[in-house]
């Protein structure tokens, strides 16, 4: 292979990087991947690829020979074929592989962690704890529980969650999991977190009920404070549980 068709072809694959992550940036499918406060380098990425590509698709130059004078095409670096597939892998793996959130199935094959404190900082514990608890999520619900020096503040208060259904073995019968997937940095080190809920007397809604939907409910309800695993835990008791859709933003963010 000669070094100015070496030179388009990286320049081609690096044009196809960038305006993927364009794409990806302009059309908010960042946040499947990445935490939302590191969506923005993505940007200033995608250009500095863009710029690079154009940069080597200019670096074609011929060379004088020193025996003709005549201008020649150099040859290619060994194994260039090797190097420009290396290239295009991510490419093809951002583009062949679908878009597809962590879901309820992915939950299964970890543990659901219903007790969990991502912070000490003492100022975001008491904005957690001075939320509206019709209005927070999972992860504030279970930042705030175990923000609080005293849990039993939280019997009675209305709750509001969407999430996935979860069955854990370690709860009573009838009980389940509503949970969702909680992201760091990536989706690499993403994190199942869940509330226990307790139908009552509404009607239960089991796993291959929501076969069609993957899952998602929305339970709305009070909570009360349980002991398990000898130490307090949140027990949601239902009024309504209602299949919903998948969210577009499926993950909290931490």
């Amino acid at each position: 292979m000669k070094l100015r068709t070496y030179r388009v072809f990286q320049a081609m694959i690096l044009s196809g990087l960038g305006f993927f992550l364009l794409n990806r940036f302009f059309s908010g499918q960042l946040l499947i991947y990445i935490h939302q406060r590191y969506v923005w380098l993505v940007l200033p990425s995608a250009v500095c690829i863009l710029t690079l590509a154009y940069i080597l698709f200019n670096r074609r130059p011929l060379h004088r020979s020193e025996e003709s004078g005549l201008l020649i095409e150099k040859e290619a670096p060994p194994n260039a074929h090797w190097r420009l597939m290396l290239m295009l892998i991510p490419l093809v793996l951002g583009v062949v592989v679908p878009i597809s959130p962590l879901d309820a199935e992915a939950a299964a094959s970890r543990q659901v962690r219903q007790s969990l404190t991502f912070s000490t900082d003492p100022n975001l514990s008491e904005m957690v704890l001075s939320l509206d608890p019709g209005t927070r999520s999972i992860l504030e619900w279970l930042w705030a529980f175990d923000a609080a020096e005293d849990t039993g503040q939280f019997e009675g208060q209305p709750v509001n969650l969407e999430g996935f259904m979860i069955i854990d073995e370690s709860l009573p019968e009838g009980q389940f999991l509503i949970a969702r997937f909680v992201i760091t940095c990536c989706v690499a080190d993403a994190t199942p977190i869940g509330v226990a809920v307790d139908p009552g007397e509404t009607d239960a809604l089991m796993p291959d009920t929501l076969a069609d939907i993957g899952g998602w409910v929305r339970v709305t309800g009070t909570m009360q404070v349980t002991r398990r695993q000898g130490g307090p835990a949140l027990l949601i008791k239902a009024s309504q549980i209602v299949p919903i859709e998948r969210p577009d933003q499926p993950y909290l963010y931490q």
